[in-house]
This record gives structure tokens, C-alpha cells and sequence, in this order.
């Protein structure tokens, strides 16, 4: 792979690395101030403005230069953990309000570098080799969260939640001198400088989507995706650490190696499983396997009374949501028509992650009400009975077993138009 890829992932891997530590930094400071009902409607701010920024700032990436966007958005995600850094190492609590605000600016920070990240990577990656490239960022992936959940765990436990930050905020300074080193000509929609083209800005979001909503394949898997998110991601963020805080009554660490085990089964499933599936299974079934097993694991995590056993199982869920990720992604990417690439995966990406607020809210009302054990069984349902409508998709079947030549523009192609 050219030195640019390897430049811009580990960049992406060190950026991933400082977000993980900065959540679990943000998760254990305020389940040590407050509560699981406080943590959720944070989680669900958090989460909100995050959505927002992928509904309304998803045209950048189209149409400004992507690496210069990057660079600037590490410095500043860099300077805001400097910040909160600040904040937590006052003896004295100051107003949760302004530490959650930075914390909410952080989101937006990474809601706007999503998309354009997401559509760097055919541009400086040949399409035969797409798949490959998805593999190694599912590996870099995990291993961020790996290190990232674990020592953020073990820096807060052993020194303090004011360190961890400020670990995050030389992590994102280096994430942004890592993506400066990338060789990339870009031809970006509107001249550097020129930033009052509001008409051009809302005609781009706009046809982002409308193209969305004219491609059926992103369309139906945007709307199940939204669905299987709003279980995962609360159960991960706010699920784990309610059980780890007030069922099993232990620390930081123990939080950090948990979540660690999900990135664990993510870099096997990115190395490994994924491979193994593909020689047996089409890319649709290994799709529906994913999602499904993820929903049981869910299910089955409160008849596991001991954290090893709870470890074995997000080992498993982690696997099962790279897989999953994985053989979707590489097709779709191809897909995608390169002009609307990043306008697309950003308003796709809106839609899914507006189940996650709602998700957090329902997870932090549930427990209040009927408890952590019927939540769990609740929310793992959800995606064991919603997997099999990935076969409904018009078309996804056709794109997932096509090769990658096929795939290359595969959306205009079945439209009967070309790019």
C-alpha cells in the first residue's frame, strides 16, 4: 500500500486512540459525580450534536481539501482536551456544565471528520485493493480501542482522569502532524478561502439526500443500521459501565478491559474471521451473521455473573460487528459515485447514529424502571430479530456477491446513469 495510506491510518489509528481514552476519561467522571441517569442524558447530548454535525456539515469533505479539513480538526479536537485536562485536575468540582459542553464539541469535532476520513480512502487506495485497506483500518481500529479503553483505564485508576486527557490532547496533535504527511491531490468544489458560497453549501447537502433516499441499498441498510445502533452503542457506552460500576462494584481498569475485549474480538475478526467467512460465505450472509450474533450476545449478558465470562462475550461482539462492518463497507465504498462519496457516508451516517441518542435515553429510563437485566434482554432482541431484513434490500444480495469491478460505480450503473 502507498506510504500516504499508511501515513493517513495511523493517523486516523492515533486520533481513534485519543477519542477512546477521552470517553472512557468522560464516561468515569461522571459516573463519580452523579449517576447512570446523568451519564445518559450526556451520552445523549454527545451523541446529538454528533448527529447534527453529519446532517448539516456532511458536504466538507466534497468541497474543501479533506487533508487540510483533518489537520485543523485534530488541532482543535488537541485543544479542547487541553482544556477539559484543566478542568479535571481542579480539587474542587466546577459546573458539570462547561466540561460537558467541550466534551459535546469534541462529538462535533469527530461527526465532521467521519465522513471525510471514511472518503479519503479510495482516493489514495487502488480499488483491487479496497478490501485489503479495510481490513488493516478494522485492525488499527480495534487496536486504538484496545490501547486507548485499556490505558485510559489504567491512567485513571493509577494517576487521574486529568492526565488522560491530557494523554488525548499530544495524541491528536500527533494524529495531525501523521495526516500532514500525506501525498494527495485534490481538486476541492469550492477555492480555499471562499467560504460565503451558502447557496452552493445547502444545494450540496441537499443532494446528498436526495441521493440517499434515490439508492435503495444505502437507503434500507442506513434504516436497519439505525436500529442495530441504537442497541450496540448505549449497551457498550453505558450499558457496560452501569454493570461494571454497580453490579460488579469495581474500577476504571476493570471498565477499560472490558470494553478492550470488544476491540479485541475486532482486531481477531479484522485479521482473521473475516478472511475465514469469506472463503465459505458470501459477503451478505457474513453481513447477516454479524448483526445477528451481536444482538445474542446482548441478550445473554445478564445470565453472565462473572466479568470473565462478560469479557468471552464482547470478545465475540466485537468480532461480529468488524465482520459485519467490513464486508459492507468495501463494496459500498466502490459503489459510491466519488463526487457524492462523502455527502452520502455523512447523511448515511446521520441516519444511523440518530438512533444512538434515542438509544442512550431509552437504556437510562429502562433501568430505572425495570432494571439492568430486562434492559439488556430488551435491547439484544432488537438486533436478532431486525438481521434478517438485510435480505429484504433491493439489490444488496447483487452488490455483495459482485466483484469489485462490478461494484466500481455499481449505484449509476443500476440507475442507468454514469458518473
Amino acid at each position: 500500500m502507498k506510504k500516504s495510506f499508511i501515513y493517513f491510518r495511523f493517523g486516523e489509528f492515533v486520533a481513534a486512540f485519543s477519542n477512546n481514552v477521552m470517553q472512557i476519561a468522560m464516561i468515569w467522571w461522571v459516573l463519580q459525580i452523579s449517576n447512570s441517569t446523568t451519564l445518559s442524558l450526556v451520552l445523549f447530548f454527545s451523541t446529538f450534536f454528533r448527529v447534527l454535525s453529519l446532517a448539516t456539515l456532511n458536504p466538507i469533505g466534497d468541497l474543501f481539501p479533506s487533508k487540510k479539513l483533518l489537520i485543523y480538526l485534530r488541532i482543535l479536537a488537541s485543544f479542547i482536551c487541553l482544556f477539559l485536562s484543566v478542568f479535571f485536575a481542579g480539587k474542587n468540582t466546577v459546573s458539570i456544565l462547561l466540561p460537558v459542553v467541550l466534551i459535546i464539541s469534541l462529538n462535533i469535532i469527530d461527526g465532521v471528520a467521519l465522513p471525510i476520513s471514511v472518503g479519503l480512502i479510495p482516493k489514495i487506495v487502488a480499488k483491487e485493493r479496497l478490501k485489503d485497506a479495510m481490513r488493516f483500518e478494522g485492525v488499527l481500529q480495534a487496536f486504538s480501542i484496545i490501547t486507548g479503553k485499556v490505558m485510559g483505564g489504567l491512567v485513571i485508576g493509577l494517576i487521574g482522569i486529568a492526565i488522560s486527557s491530557l494523554s488525548a490532547a499530544i495524541g491528536f496533535l500527533a494524529a495531525s502532524k501523521l495526516t500532514s504527511l500525506i501525498k494527495l491531490t485534490e481538486h476541492p468544489r469550492i477555492k480555499e478561502g471562499n467560504l460565503t458560497h451558502v447557496k452552493i453549501w445547502f444545494k450540496q447537502l441537499f443532494a446528498g439526500y436526495k441521493l440517499l433516499v434515490n439508492i435503495p441499498i444505502e437507503l434500507y441498510w442506513a434504516i436497519i443500521s439505525t436500529l442495530i445502533n441504537l442497541c450496540i452503542t448505549p449497551f457498550v457506552l453505558l450499558g457496560i459501565p452501569y454493570l461494571v460500576k454497580n453490579v460488579f462494584h469495581s474500577t476504571a481498569i476493570t471498565l477499560g478491559i472490558l470494553e478492550s475485549a470488544i476491540a479485541c474480538g475486532m482486531l481477531v475478526g479484522s485479521i482473521l474471521t473475516v478472511k475465514l467467512l469469506g472463503r465459505l460465505l458470501s459477503d451478505d450472509k457474513i453481513c447477516f451473521l454479524g448483526l445477528f450474533i451481536s444482538g445474542l450476545t446482548i441478550l445473554i449478558t445478564p445470565l453472565l455473573k462473572s466479568i470473565f465470562l462478560v469479557c468471552i462475550s464482547l470478545f465475540i461482539l466485537g468480532n461480529c460487528i468488524v465482520i459485519h462492518n467490513i464486508s459492507a463497507n468495501a463494496r459500498r465504498m466502490m459503489a459510491l459515485p466519488q463526487n457524492y462519496r462523502s455527502r452520502i457516508i455523512g447523511t448515511a451516517k446521520m441516519l444511523i447514529e440518530i438512533g444512538v441518542p434515542i438509544g442512550f435515553l431509552m437504556l437510562g429510563y429502562l433501568i430505572n424502571k425495570i432494571g439492568i437485566d430486562y434492559s439488556l434482554i430488551i435491547f439484544g432482541l432488537i438486533p436478532t430479530i431486525i438481521s434478517p431484513f438485510l435480505f429484504l434490500i433491493p439489490q444488496f444480495t447483487k452488490l455483495m456477491r459482485c466483484s469489485y469491478d462490478e461494484a466500481n460505480n455499481f449505484y449509476f450503473k443500476n440507475s442507468g446513469r454514469e458518473n
